[in-house]
């Protein structure tokens, strides 16, 4: 169960970071010419966020403390 949830974090947490990618490129003027450079911002911080999330929460769920 604790990898579904894991599972399901880590797409909640890149569904969110790439909405806000993509309003950027919508409401900015030069969000079109630099929307492949915040994609690869989106994956760095959501890989980051990830595995801050999935050593805490593994550890909670499968070891106990």
């Amino acid at each position: 169960m604790a990898l579904g949830e894991t599972g399901l974090v880590a797409a909640i947490v890149f569904h969110a970071f790439n909405g806000l990618r993509i309003i950027a490129v919508d409401f900015w003027k030069k969000g079109a010419k630099y929307q492949r450079q915040m994609l690869w911002a989106v994956l760095i911080l959501w890989a980051v966020v990830m595995v801050g999330f999935s050593i805490r929460h593994l550890s909670l769920a499968l070891g106990g403390h």
